[in-house]
Order: C-alpha cells, then structure tokens, then sequence
C-alpha cells in the first residue's frame, strides 16, 4: 500500500490559508517498521510539512528510539537535554523520568501510574503555568475551565549539546475530558479552545514569514547567546503570561552562582534556522533561555532609511532583548496560527524540532493519569543558519533609480506587500505621471527588466528571487493616488517599486529602452 499524506484537521480557530503545507496524517506505513524507502518519504514528508501523524500506531519503546534515531544516525546517543541525574535546580526536574533499560524514551504525563516498562509504581506530575508564570489563572476560572500556555520552546539543552532534529511523542494511556479554554491574558483578549492535555503547535516558518519587512531585515541578521544551564538559570524567574518569555524582574542567578560551567560549551546560534529540504528559514528562539542578542551591521551599501539596528548591537539588558523577541515572537502565536493536537491513544507525533515551537497546556485533576512516551536526541550538528543570499535578500536591499524628482526602489522582500506611501507636492504632477506612464509601458517586462538592472549595476549585491513567469499583474491595475501620494499597491509580483520625490541619479549599463530613455 503506498504512503498516503492526509492534511490534518483543523479547529475552527485555525486560519486555513496559514496551514497549506503544515500537518499531515500518514497512511499506510507502519513507524515501527519501515523498510529504507519509506523512511526516506516519511523524512522528507516531515520537513516539507512539520508534523506528522501516525493514528493506531503499535510502537514500544525500542521501535520508537530506532525511529527518532534514523533521522539523525550521526547523534550522539544522549537524550537532548543529556544527563538528567543532576538537574534537581532545574525547572525540568519535576518531568524528567524515563525508560529504565533505554533512558532516551522519556515518561511524559501525569497522574500514579503502575507496572510501567519495568518501574513498579511511579507519579508523574504534568508542568503547568500554575509554578511557572508570575501570575496564574484564578482557581475559580481554572475550575471552569481556563488555562494557559505553559512554555514555548524547542527541545533543546542550549548548553553543551545541539538541539535535536525531531522529536518523537506516543500517546501510552490518554484521559478524555472536558475540553479547556487557554487564555493568552496578556491585554489583546486572545484565547484558544483546546482539548484536555493538548500540545500546542506552531510553525517557525509561519512565524518569520509574517513579520513585517523591517523585522524580516533584523531577524535575518540576528544571533542569540543563551545562558548557560539555561534551565537551572531560568528556574527562580517566573514567565509572562503567554509562556512566551519571562518578566525581568532581575531573579536570575549571578552566572558565578550556577553550577560549573564553561564558555565553551555555552551554545549561541541564529534566530532563523534553515530548513534542510525546502531551505525555508524557521524563527527558533527559545525566549525562556535567551541572555542576549547580537545583531550583525548592514553593509555600508545596503543600509536604509527606518531599518531597525542598522548598525548592528549587542543586546545585554534582559528586558530590552525579551521586549524585543516578544515583539518578533508574539504574532507567530496567535490563535489562528496554532495547531492544538488532540491526542488518541496510540497516537505517534512527530514533528521537525527545528521548525517548530511548542508548548504544553492545561491542567488535570488529581484522578486523571495520562502517559506519553518521549523520544530526542542531542543532534550531531549544530542548526544551520541564514546564508549569506537570505541575508542580501531579506534584508530589504533597496536598489535605486532616479531621475530629477522621482526615484524608484526595488525591495526585494517578496512577502512584504506594503509600500511606503510617500507625499509628493503638487509641483511633482508631472513625475507621478512619468511615474505612471513607466509603468504601463513596462507591464510583464518589469520583473525580469528592473532585476536584470539591479544585477547589472550593483554586481554581488543581492541575489535575485526566480522569476515566475505570468505572476506579474498589470502594473496599471495597480497604481493609486490619493491627494499627492502615487503608488504601486496591487500586484503579486516578487518586486515593489515607489516613487519618491528624491533621489540621485544611478550609473547603470542600459537594459532595456523605456528605462533607458526616462533615466536619462
């Protein structure tokens, strides 16, 4: 029977469109014996689409490990986050049990659960924002059942040993309860309908593609450094609201107060990690463990008017840096961008560590047992970054053409469909015209005519998107003027153009005639 990819379903507070390529169920394979050929389309079904799904899956604990292992063979044989025996400080302590003859399944749940895998008795406890945030849900609304967010992140040690590439999670024994209401309670009045015990799902890629250009600009350029022992470090400070952070309230320990550590070993790496089948970039920033940002400088000939840091920084001030991923992070998580699964028993997840950010929700009554099994392991290689042509190209590298008044920019942020409206006075009429007489004449030419341009008299400076032929629509369509500001607002090319009523003039080889002729 061939492999079938089925999209997943989704809530009804799920924006469709956001969830194309994300989530499939997979038919017709069994995880736990896959022969070379399936394993190579489920790995590549799972870093085109994220998450995958596996119902009424048989799986022990030895088919699940060889399973997460076959994904990154070169691993070290460590669970992701290593030795576990000395993390008593640690806000993990409290869920770290595990498989004893194979301690890379972890024991995920809540609840007294009995002759398990070898281990006569044993309760879990299931982390919740109840001894994690600075604030809580009142036990009366959590009686009606509202929750929160616990803590968004990757599974990743960030000290010492690299994240994993996927992780694995089966659902051994799930309780069927009411459903709960996860509230954002951070003023926007967001909340989510989720089932009980879900974990919450959302795409990196999802989360960089809807930034606005300038941020687009700086997440490109950015790097964070995260403490060291992040998760002893983080322990005695309490997160915001949303799980998606901690309030600064300067209750870290004094980096000399952790236990021993080495710079070395202490773990800096990109904002956006590179998707390794699709190249897409995935914002992966665990806001909980992150000490500081760098920001890398444009270059002199790409800085641009209102781009953020375009000097480059270092950021140290814990609420500065926090304020500012928040600010990157938050949108990424909104109610219609999350995948709330919810869990069957014998349900296999699995879902691609470094693309995706997610967290635990709700809470469980004493009575309720619930047990997944977890499986991840330390990756054998570090994530890969931003290249040196993402970088060019989403850094916005405005190419400019001029003439007297009007000058054009060519932004080469394709997903950003804003222009920046510029006042023109009355006496640049004239050039507005010019500006709209251009664009008529240019149609489907201006695609491949403004890029071949851009190439040719600003060599090595940035690195053209494809072109897809057809995909420019008439440009005249597209032109707006309201009192005396003129626009290109509506196309779905990969370029942007707008008129300035300023600007130098650019030395360029001629490309083609009607350019040629009004840049004179």
């Amino acid at each position: 029977m061939p492999i079938e990819l089925i999209p997943l379903s989704l809530p009804a507070s799920a924006d469709a469109s956001k969830f194309v390529n994300f989530g499939r169920e997979v038919r017709g394979v069994n995880p736990g014996s896959l022969d070379p050929k399936e394993f190579a389309e489920v790995q590549q079904a799972l870093y085109k689409h994220d998450v995958l799904l596996f119902r009424d899956a048989s799986l022990t604990p030895e088919q699940q490990y060889a399973f997460t292992r076959a994904f990154d063979p070169q691993s070290s044989d460590n669970y992701t986050h290593g030795n576990t025996n000395n993390q008593n400080k640690s806000v993990l302590h409290s869920t770290l049990k595990a498989v004893p003859r194979l301690p890379q399944v972890q024991l995920r749940g809540h609840g007294t659960v009995t002759n398990h895998e070898g281990i006569p008795s044993m309760t879990l406890q299931h982390p919740s924002h109840n001894t994690f945030h600075k604030t809580r849900v009142s036990p009366e609304d959590e009686e009606n059942g509202i929750t929160r967010f616990q803590r968004w992140h990757m599974d990743a040690a960030l000290y010492d040993l690299e994240p994993s590439k996927v992780t694995t999670l089966y659902g051994v024994f799930i309780p069927q309860g009411d459903a709960q209401v996860c509230r954002y309670d951070d003023g926007t009045g967001d909340e989510l309908q989720v089932s009980l015990g879900t974990t919450a799902l959302v795409s990196g890629g999802t989360m960089f593609d809807i930034l606005p250009g300038e941020y687009k600009s700086l997440a490109v350029r950015m790097r964070v450094k995260y403490a060291p022992h992040p998760y002893v470090w983080m322990a005695s400070a309490r997160a915001v609201s949303t799980g998606l952070g901690m309030v600064s309230e300067g209750l870290e320990p004094a980096l000399n107060e952790l236990p021993p550590w080495e710079e070395g070993q202490c773990k800096t790496y990109p904002v956006l990690w590179k998707n390794p089948v699709t190249d897409s970039l995935h914002f992966q920033v665990h806001p909980c463990a992150a000490m500081e940002l760098l920001i890398e400088p444009f270059r002199q000939d790409a800085k641009q008017e209102g781009a953020l840091y375009p000097d480059g920084a270092h950021l140290t001030d814990l609420k500065e840096m926090r304020d500012l991923l928040y600010k990157m992070q938050r949108p990424g998580i909104a109610p219609q961008l999350v995948y709330p699964h919810p869990w069957r028993e014998k349900d296999l997840v699995l879902f691609h560590n470094r693309g995706v950010m997610h967290s635990v929700v709700g809470v469980f009554l004493k009575n309720e047992v619930r047990l997944l099994h977890q499986c991840n392991l330390a990756g054998s290689v570090e994530p890969v970054g931003p290249s040196r042509e993402d970088v060019e190209k989403w850094s916005q590298i405005r190419i400019m053409f001029a003439k007297n008044e009007c000058t054009f920019y060519l932004n080469l942020d394709s997903d950003s469909p804003a222009l920046r409206n510029v006042d023109h006075s009355t006496a640049t009429r004239k050039s507005r015209m010019t500006l709209k007489n251009l664009s008529r004449a240019m149609q489907f030419q201006s695609v491949t005519a403004l890029l071949a341009i851009a190439t040719s008299a600003f060599a090595g400076t940035i690195s053209a998107p494809p072109v897809v032929p057809g995909k420019w629509l008439s440009v005249d369509t597209g032109i707006s003027e309201t009192g005396n500001t003129t626009a290109l607002s509506s196309h779905a090319g990969t370029e942007v153009i707008t008129c300035y009523n300023r600007g130098t003039k650019a030395d360029r080889a001629p490309i083609i005639s009607v350019i040629d002729d009004w840049c004179k």
